[in-house]
């Protein structure tokens, strides 16, 4: 709630701020505004704003200080007007009621926290008010945070599965130790086996938040040899004893690593989210929600044959854990991570740990589009703001919630206080205060607006365009639609739809506490058209939408691929192509601005001829590449030999989206011995003989970036990993191998001394698809690629590495007058990192080329 005075308050919020949101979910509210308090203070106008940011700060040592970098990136940002004095609006009341809306956008990342030391990366969205003023006079601002998780259609699934109790396969991770309580002892032996259901669930590898998930624990221990007679008799344990309650020495705890990027700085961070299952002792990561179940201590006697034995010991702890954090992510500047740790303490320092990276998800379904009524009596969160001369108080008021038809159990979810429900304020900026942790407890959902739930496509400007591949010489074809029920109140005097490509390069350099930027932008496409201008024309009988197509043609010259990259340091380029609508509005409105970036490729017709003869079988001549290395197993000896060669299709260029047949064949030859010598065992250096071990290959770029007088270079910036090999985790074509019989050489200059070598040979056949961007070189961004193959040998620098210049071309091609002929049923997906369709990068750019004129 904004106000003017020590006393009276101009503005009351209703808004439920406690229940967490999901991305893709309308938000709606309600504004009280008290017309005499506005005039009395000068207000001019009153607009309420939708905002979501990641703000990362890194502080770093230096010389004699400290160097801090702080930076925010917008993931969200949108506005509406609730009330301005040239509309001139009344109320018999004397407090007019304004509803407002807004819809969050899907792919947003969850609201998340952390701090430590100087350290701060947060994700945070509030319903942000402000009460414009003359010049001179400063803005009254209130931000009313909320917590926000993403849609996860597969983690809400098997958060539902878990409502019954468990059938299906257990996952089994195990770990062993020869423990020792003094060095002059004998040692004892341990085995710790942790069982969960979570990584065994049918095709899943992702726990959901919010959901009970059962697990076990069993640990079982072996004594060192004694005597039957030497059992202690007076109680004390048989070391090592397994722990036989869930205290200090037991602890089963969820810990995160948080990376954070501020502008060049990069930091990563480990920390302990929660102590699981009721597990470890009373802490403040400690969760009480569930306790653990113990069986108790089995003791068995395990003879041996010299009359002697051990003493094995076993306990069975079962129990559940919830996970109350936010969703692993991955952002352009902080990445939340996790681990699941289980630690059992042993006398003498002696432990057993096991640690299993995990992938956190949302619980949440997408939300519903059922219409809901809204009810100021039963709902409200009341948020004050008292200015008394310098010095700002806050408080807070949030009254019971009605309960929706759906009768969902509320769940604690824990979250730092800065996207807690909790009161942040300031004046003409946004503040960021650090304080302690909050749960937001179970809370029922709220009733929210007398008026009907819209749909997104319900807005007052929407723009309907697929964001798919398109092809220089490509027509773009889209619709805008105009709501004329909700432009009454708007003042839109005008509608743009305008195409835009541009290249946009960054290069940063630092230069000793300063950090200098250096940007530039050239222009590939720019048209526009104007659709639509008041009083021109209106939607058809019986409807409230006006339906305005565009159409735009692509230049078949001059285009360059889309491509984005960024090393995280100094370089950063892009080729990005968008339409963007632009409402105007007249006063002192916001205009509105709907941009949507798509990926282009250029043509290239001989590209897409060699296309077609790939797919249909190369039948053409081979170009082979080999490397050579003489290797040895240890520091002194003879040398044997490894070779590895590669056969490509014999042409000059590689068009994308297309299978590449490829024969590697790698040979070896031992260093002279005997004959007899070889079935003594493996013989040095053996080939691999699986595909997925001991051969690399991978696809690398070196990207040029040049910004006005300062240029750049990238080399050797991974792409993929190709041809079913390591790392390789695509759905490619099968590997095919051929392991032919080894072959003994008999050495004629040694023949005396029944000296050899011994042949060995292993051949893979496969393919592989590029789905990167063709290689480029426009002025001020240029790509270039090489296949990087590696066959890895046992010993120290065996590896023999290769290098294989590739020149990729586009796979499309042009047909006259008609529009660009494909190879593809359905437009294929170019891999492009999720940081090119976001319009957080190059609102400058956008902002430059709404406001100029085409």
């Amino acid at each position: 709630m904004c106000h003017f005075s020590k006393s009276k308050e101009f503005c009351t919020l209703i808004f439920d701020n406690q229940r967490p949101r999901v991305a893709g979910e309308l938000l709606e509210g309600e504004a009280e505004l008290f017309l005499s308090l506005l005039s009395e203070n000068r207000v001019l106008e009153v607009y309420v704003e939708l905002r979501g940011t990641i703000t990362t700060r890194l502080r770093i040592p230096r010389n004699s200080g400290t160097h801090t970098t702080q930076e925010t990136v917008e993931l969200v940002r949108t506005s509406m007007l609730l009330w301005s004095r040239a509309t001139k609006r009344t109320a018999s009341e004397g407090y007019l009621k304004v509803p407002f809306q807004f819809i969050l956008p899907s792919g947003i990342p969850p609201s998340c926290s952390f701090s430590k030391h100087s350290d701060l990366g947060e994700i945070a969205y509030c319903i942000r008010v402000v009460g414009v003023r003359p010049v001179f006079y400063r803005n009254y601002t209130t931000n009313t945070y909320f917590p926000v998780l993403p849609v996860d259609i597969r983690g809400y699934e098997v958060s539902k599965s878990f409502e019954k109790p468990w059938t299906g396969e257990w996952c089994t991770l195990e770990k062993e130790r020869d423990l020792q309580r003094t060095p002059v002892e004998g040692f004892a032996h341990a085995k710790m086996t942790v069982k969960s259901n979570i990584l065994t669930f049918p095709k899943l590898d992702a726990y959901p938040i919010l959901t009970p998930i059962p697990f076990n624990v069993d640990i079982t221990t072996l004594s060192e040899h004694t005597e039957l007679a030497n059992i202690p008799h007076d109680g004390r344990p048989i070391f090592p004893c397994p722990p036989t309650t869930t205290n200090s020495t037991l602890t089963f705890r969820l810990e995160r690593k948080v990376q954070l990027k501020a502008h060049t700085l990069e930091e990563i961070h480990h920390d302990v989210v929660a102590h699981l299952g009721g597990f470890g002792s009373k802490s403040k990561y400690w969760h009480p929600s569930y306790t653990a179940d113990q069986a108790p201590l089995e003791k068995d006697w395990v003879p041996a044959d010299d009359g002697g034995g051990k003493w094995k010991q076993h306990v069975h702890f079962a129990s559940n854990f919830v996970l109350n954090c936010a969703p692993s992510f991955e952002s352009m500047t902080m990445g939340v991570d996790y681990s699941l740790v289980l630690k059992v303490e042993f006398p003498g320092e002696n432990h057993l740990k096991i640690e299993c990276p995990v992938d956190i998800v949302s619980n949440k379904p997408a939300p519903a589009t059922e219409a809901h009524t809204f009810s100021a009596a039963n709902s409200k969160c009341l948020v004050a703001v008292h200015d008394v001369g310098d010095v700002a108080t806050r408080s807070m008021l949030c009254y019971s919630a009605y309960t929706l038809g759906r009768n969902a159990e509320a769940q604690p979810l824990t979250l730092k206080h800065q996207v807690f429900a909790v009161l942040r304020w300031h004046l003409n900026s946004i503040g960021v205060s650090v304080g302690q942790s909050s749960r937001i407890q179970g809370f029922s959902p709220l009733i929210f607006s007398a008026m009907t739930l819209l749909h997104p496509s319900e807005e007052v400007v929407s723009l309907i365009f697929p964001e798919h591949l398109r092809v220089a010489g490509d027509v773009i074809e889209g619709e805008v639609d105009l709501n004329f029920r909700m432009m009454q109140h708007s003042s839109y005097e005008q509608v743009q739809v305008k195409l835009f490509g541009s290249i946009f390069t960054k290069i940063s350099r630092a230069a000793g506490y300063m950090n200098y930027i250096t940007e530039e932008s050239v222009t590939l496409v720019r048209d526009s058209t104007t659709l639509w201008r008041h009083g021109e024309a209106y939607p058809p009988p019986g409807t409230d939408i006006l339906k305005l197509p565009f159409r735009f043609t692509l230049p078949s010259r001059g285009i360059y691929p889309s491509c984005s990259f960024d090393n995280k340091y100094d370089l950063c380029g892009k080729v990005i192509y968008w339409v963007e609508v632009n409402a105007r509005r007249t006063g002192l409105h916001l205009n509105k601005c709907i941009p949507r970036i798509f990926p282009v490729l250029p043509l290239d017709t001989p590209g897409a001829q060699l296309s077609r003869a790939l797919r249909s079988g190369w039948e053409g001549p081979w170009r082979q590449y080999q490397e050579v290395r003489a290797i040895r197993k240890g520091m002194w000896g003879e040398y044997s030999n490894a070779k590895w060669m590669l056969k490509l299709p014999a042409v000059d260029v590689y068009p994308i989206f297309t299978p590449i047949p490829f024969i590697l064949e790698i040979v070896t030859l031992s260093k002279p011995m005997k004959r007899e010598d070889v079935f003594q065992g493996a013989v040095f250096p053996a080939p691999p003989h699986s595909p997925r071990t001991g051969v690399e290959l991978k696809l690398v770029r070196d990207v040029s970036i040049k910004a006005q007088h300062q240029d750049g270079t990238s080399f050797g910036s991974l792409v993929a990993y190709l041809g079913g090999f390591a790392h390789d985790e695509s759905a490619g074509a099968e590997v095919q191998t051929e392991i032919p019989e080894s072959i003994w050489i008999p050495d004629q200059a040694a023949q005396k001394k029944h000296l050899g070598t011994f042949k060995q040979a292993v051949t893979f056949k496969s393919s592989f698809t590029f789905h990167c961007a063709p290689t480029f070189m426009a002025e001020t961004m240029s790509v270039r690629y090489t296949l990087e193959l590696k066959v890895e040998f046992p010993g120290v620098g065996n590896n023999v590495r290769g290098r294989v210049p590739l020149q990729l071309v586009s796979n499309a091609s042009s047909s006259g007058s008609e529009p660009p002929a494909r190879l593809w049923d359905a437009p294929p997906e170019i891999e492009l990192p999720p940081a090119y369709f976001s319009s957080t990068n190059w609102n400058g750019h956008r902002k430059d080329s709404s406001n100029s004129s085409v």
